[in-house]
């Protein structure tokens, strides 16, 4: 019989080209967690105090989770984040969530971006990051710099807490947990990148692979 790796994807606020919003999740997480997986989605607009109880049920036997990019920082999220760490769970935090997970060891450690040049909503490529050449995305990638899309307005400040995996105009891009198996996160969006891009699909199959392993 197969398994189905469950992977847990946090919602999101979704603007649609008439403006309407709604909490789901974007079509480019499903193109990646396809019918090989069984996504559990949760939702991050929710009250913790009241359904703390239901996710923990939902969660006890997943095997990894997506925190992806957004506009706000949710108490849901920052629970998921603890979770995960307390139990040596598979993590990959994109844009928005490389942020919780910062947040995560310093709440103070997340401060506006006053360089434009890191968002733009429709670029293939923006800039490119360089690779700490001690890390493990470099490892990983086999690249010192690698192109990458943006779209973000706040930026991390470092913690002894993570290692930088990457930076670009002093602006930390990467991070990965220490003594933890995997707790990565980017500043760039890689689900945006997977269809045309090799190393965006790197990382998702390496994030895939320690869920398996998980």
């Amino acid at each position: 019989m197969v398994k189905y790796m469950k992977i847990g994807i946090l919602t999101r606020n979704i603007t649609s080209k008439s403006d309407v919003q709604t909490n789901g999740i974007p079509f480019t997480y499903l193109n990646i967690i396809n019918k090989e997986h069984f996504p559990i989605y949760i939702d991050s607009a929710l009250s913790l105090k009241k359904h703390q109880e239901n996710i923990l049920e939902l969660i006890k036997d997943i095997d990894g989770f997506i925190l992806p990019g957004g506009n706000e920082i949710s108490e849901i999220d920052m629970f998921i984040i603890d979770y995960c760490y307390k139990n040596d769970i598979p993590l990959l935090g994109i844009c928005l969530g490389m942020q919780e997970l910062g947040s995560y060891f310093n709440k103070k450690g997340i401060k506006p971006l006053n360089n434009l040049s890191h968002f733009d909503m429709n670029a293939s490529y923006l800039h490119s990051i360089e690779l700490n050449k001690k890390g493990y995305l470099y490892n990983l990638l086999k690249q010192e710099t690698i192109p990458v899309n943006s779209r973000h307005k706040y930026h991390l400040t470092s913690d002894r807490k993570y290692t930088i995996e990457a930076t670009c105009d002093n602006i930390i891009e990467a991070i990965k947990v220490k003594n933890k198996k995997y707790m990565l996160g980017v500043q760039f969006h890689p689900e945006i990148m997977y269809s045309y891009d090799n190393n965006a699909k790197l990382i998702f199959n390496d994030f895939l692979n320690h869920c398996k392993l998980h």
